[in-house]
């Protein structure tokens, strides 16, 4: 953001959009942190950010409500920097804790079920998916 607020002019619009990673990671889903989405960047992170750096919210949009959120701003040098919330390190925690738990759960039971198939099982695909399966342990 402030590689960006160095070249963007006053008064001139930036729209952007990013995956809604904490509805991505509350729902579990396998592909939330991985190579395509190394960094954890939920929306207090992106208000932070944009007022650190001297950007105003026009607007903000939920595109196929938990896909991904579309931001509509304008550079303002007269916006005042924000706090990041006290707790947000442990709602992230706690979020990131029920994803694990999750899936360790998810690859017991599907062990589970492996050992007592009496013919083959083939894992189809070598995508993020089948990759974070076999690393929390998929025999």
């Amino acid at each position: 953001m402030k590689h960006l607020a160095g070249f963007v002019g006053e008064q001139k619009h930036m729209i952007f959009s990013l995956p809604h990673l904490s509805a991505w990671l509350g729902k579990n889903y396998t592909n939330c942190i991985n190579f395509e989405h190394s960094v954890f960047l939920t929306e207090p992170y992106v208000d932070y950010l944009l007022a650190k750096h001297g950007f105003r919210l026009l607007a903000k949009e939920y595109f196929m409500e938990d896909h991904s959120i579309f931001y509509a701003t304008v550079r303002d040098s007269s916006v005042k920097p924000t706090e990041l919330p006290i707790a947000l390190y442990d709602q992230n925690k706690k979020l990131y804790m029920e994803f694990v738990r999750y899936h360790e759960e998810l690859i017991a039971d599907l062990n589970s079920m492996l050992s007592k198939a009496t013919r083959p099982v083939y894992l189809f695909g070598a995508h993020v998916f089948a990759q974070y399966l076999i690393a929390f342990g998929l025999d």
